[in-house]
């Protein structure tokens, strides 16, 4: 995690002269069950880790199998990466924004000798993404408009990258 810490410093302009950020601790657990079990957290629950201002907490294995350290690494730098959204001042980013602060650094690697590949393509994200732009979820650009006091809300469909481009 401190090299990370030096990556988030970077991409965030936080501190960089190496001065200490504030400690959090980090929970990883054996597996998904613990991971709800400790935190108390339903079955269904959805999320695969948090960050709650004093700590980052994930988890490694499942009982699908297909829980990985790569994953583990993946949503452990995702939550790490809120301390940093919340640090700099950009907590009060809209949460999409913060999301995608986060998102970003699910794709990075820490290598065998240490360094840190941070500027990664997170390739989960994108397949769903391609398929989104080519589907889309909206049928026309009209869908997406201000209602009667000309507030903008987000529709319940979203656009194709077609209707993007044509700017409609």
């Amino acid at each position: 995690m401190e090299q990370m810490n030096k990556a988030y410093r970077k991409f965030f302009h936080y501190k960089e002269d190496g001065d200490p950020t504030p400690k959090i601790s980090v929970l990883i657990y054996k597996d998904r069950e613990e991971y709800l079990e400790k935190n108390g957290l339903p079955e269904n629950d959805w999320t695969g880790g948090f960050f709650n201002g004093s700590s980052v907490q994930t988890f490694v294995g499942g009982k699908t199998g297909k829980e990985t350290i790569l994953g583990m690494y993946g949503t452990l730098f995702h939550e790490a990466a809120h301390q940093f959204v919340s640090l700099t001042g950009k907590g009060g980013v809209p949460g999409w924004l913060n999301e995608a602060y986060a998102s970003f650094f699910e794709g990075t690697t820490i290598l065998s000798n240490g360094s840190v590949k941070w500027n990664q393509v997170a390739s989960h994200r994108l397949f769903p993404l391609a398929s989104r732009m080519k589907n889309g979820w909206m049928e026309k650009g009209r869908d997406a408009s201000p209602d009667q006091e000309g507030n903008w809300t987000a529709p319940d469909e979203a656009p194709t990258f077609r209707i993007i481009v044509e700017n409609d």
